[in-house]
């Protein structure tokens, strides 16, 4: 039986074991009776690769029956729960490993989940047919299950009984609390996917469920967690920012932030324009025109590479010459210009790109194109055109 109220309470103060000092007064306390502790056998299992057979013959209180893995289904678990948290500090087991028609010591591992995850305790042989005990190496935890699977590659582990040391918690309540805030990513473009998580662990002692607010920039989300005591799970809340700016991310108490960043997007508003700007004895120059804007929200380097061959020699014999590049200037007579153009635009902002090249009389026909990268995608391509030298023939 359970008693609150207000009673008298005498805390004896210690330093190093020697007794410095008393508290007296007045304290509302609550008063329950000591539970002693014993051995508590499980309630039910989860087998979550299905290989394992008769799972529940491992708490059934006899030492005849077992439950067992087949020798080619060693290394997957069986977890055994006890419908209630336990607090408690050890486990023991009564086991053995089983092949032509002969038993073995067995080779398993234990694990015990608490604090939010599971935690191995032991890995390695044990003593067949004997109750075998095991410490939890952090010492008392909250418990609420116990896991075991085979090391065994050629012989049939048989769990015959499976027990932790401890007692059921008093007054068991949800105490489910939000830490580790985490941003991915801290940066982005307008349009891109804004992941804000946490982590949401239940400290108490029954298993319970929380609503979490997530404010991100006046944007309200909520996820409700269920949670077992113990467990910790990663509650994500995502976003896709439309405006550019700071946005500023509240969880629980737990603050951070993320920039979302303009775009821009480059596209090309003509065609190419070409035309003959200079002439000397032996060549002209040509240019090449192209008009690119940019339609985004933020400013940004727009990269053009232009390419450009021709058909040169006798009519009677033409020939095309390799595509005109900055890694083939020995392919073609050619004034040396870089065949990268760069510049950055505003938004809304337009640049006109060109590129002047020497192409000699002997030039017949030519093809020319501007391919954007990486904004402008599009390859803008100009076709044959067919020009000459004045006296050979006419265009």
């Amino acid at each position: 039986m359970h008693n609150q109220g207000t009673y008298p309470v005498w805390l004896d103060i210690y330093a190093e074991g020697v007794p410095i000092g008393a508290y007296i007064g007045d304290e509302d306390v609550v008063i329950v009776p000591v539970v002693a502790d014993a051995w508590v056998s499980p309630t039910g299992y989860n087998d979550p690769d299905s290989r394992w057979t008769h799972e529940a013959d491992a708490y059934d209180q006899n030492l005849t029956t077992f439950a067992s893995n087949y020798m080619e289904d060693y290394g997957h678990y069986v977890e055994y729960f006890f419908g209630v948290s336990l607090v408690g500090n050890k486990v023991r087991i009564y086991a053995l490993d089983y092949a032509h028609y002969d038993s073995y010591n067995p080779n398993l591992v234990i694990g015990v989940h608490y604090d939010g995850g599971w935690h191995s305790i032991f890995s390695g042989t044990i003593t067949r047919n004997t109750w075998i005990e095991k410490t939890i190496p952090a010492g008392t935890k909250i418990v609420s299950g116990v896991r075991i699977k085979s090391n065994s590659s050629g012989k049939h582990l048989r769990l015959k009984e499976l027990q932790l040391w401890g007692h059921e918690v008093a007054n068991p309540v949800a105490d489910i609390r939000v830490r580790s805030l985490v941003i991915e990513p801290a940066e982005v473009a307008l349009g891109e996917k804004v992941t804000s998580s946490v982590v949401a662990t239940n400290y108490g002692t029954a298993i319970g469920s929380r609503t979490i607010t997530c404010i991100i920039g006046g944007t309200v989300l909520e996820r409700t967690v269920t949670l077992n005591p113990g467990e910790s799970r990663i509650v994500p809340f995502e976003v896709t920012p439309t405006e550019p700016g700071t946005y500023y991310v509240l969880v629980d108490g737990l603050t951070g932030s993320f920039k979302a960043a303009g775009m821009a997007e480059h596209v090309y508003v003509s065609g190419i324009r070409w035309g003959r700007v200079t002439r000397c004895d032996t060549a002209y120059t040509h240019r090449f025109e192209i008009d690119v804007q940019n339609t985004g929200n933020a400013a940004g380097v727009c990269s053009l590479a232009f390419l450009c061959r021709w058909i040169y020699g006798h009519p009677a014999n033409p020939v095309w010459c390799g595509w005109y590049s900055k890694t083939e200037p020995d392919r073609c007579y050619y004034t040396p210009m870089p065949c990268i153009l760069e510049a950055t635009l505003q938004p809304g902002g337009t640049k006109t790109f060109l590129y002047d090249i020497i192409l000699g009389y002997t030039t017949i026909d030519f093809e020319a194109y501007f391919r954007g990268s990486p904004g402008t995608s599009e390859t803008i391509y100009l076709g044959h055109t067919c020009r000459s030298k004045d006296g050979w023939w006419r265009v």
